[in-house]
């Protein structure tokens, strides 16, 4: 009996999206910019892993569609 398990990547991708957009939002409503600010340094580097992250799930999905 074989068991089959759905991909997770599409949900993955779906989660990562939404979440570097509510912080994108969340960055866009502060009252004032702060620019420099640690908060926003973290959230920058947060939003950058998750790009990579989104990248390398992409590069995986090309690598099995173009082996099937």
């Amino acid at each position: 009996m074989t068991i089959t398990r759905p991909d997770p990547i599409p949900h993955l991708i779906s989660a990562v999206t939404e979440l570097s957009f509510a912080l994108r939002d969340l960055d866009a409503s502060r009252p004032v910019p702060a620019v420099h600010a640690p908060v926003v340094q973290d959230g920058l580097e947060h939003v950058d892993e998750l790009t990579e992250l989104l990248d390398l799930i992409e590069k995986k999905l090309r690598a099995e569609r173009s082996q099937s």
